[in-house]
């Protein structure tokens, strides 16, 4: 099997066997721009092949920084079993301290309603002993 290179130059010695000068040099011309033409065409996809390739060695590169962030994130926010008990029984202080005050509210709320009821019914006696008096 051979190269571009070579089968040109095989082809070119076969053709040039029957041409004039004119037509060698017209033939030589075509031959050069042919090579250039190739030349360009094999730079520019060597070019696209090392751009696809830094662009996925880029993507992989972002995508495993990620996954050790994650990973690290994942990492740092786990908690020991011992901090875990003593959020737990933060968290259980506070809801016993709201529960308490709620019930403490709920409880003073009810005596202000007796009062108001007790002082009702004292109002409505002494305006109904006063109507009985008139």
């Amino acid at each position: 099997e051979m190269s571009v290179e070579e089968w040109i130059e095989w082809m070119d010695k076969n053709k040039r066997k029957s041409m004039n000068p004119r037509e060698e040099a017209e033939y030589e011309r075509r031959k050069q721009a042919r090579l250039e033409k190739f030349k360009r065409e094999e730079e520019k996809r060597k070019r696209e092949e090392e751009e696809q390739i830094r662009r996925t060695r880029e993507r992989m590169e972002t995508e495993y920084r990620m996954v050790k962030e994650r990973e690290e994130s994942m990492k740092s926010s786990r908690i020991n079993p011992e901090q875990l008990q003593e959020l737990q029984r933060e968290q259980n202080r506070r809801e016993e301290i709201e529960k308490k005050e709620r019930e403490e509210r709920a409880r003073h709320r009810m005596e202000e309603f007796k009062q108001r009821e007790i002082e009702d019914s004292k109002s409505k006696a002494r305006s109904s002993l006063a109507a009985r008096w008139e």
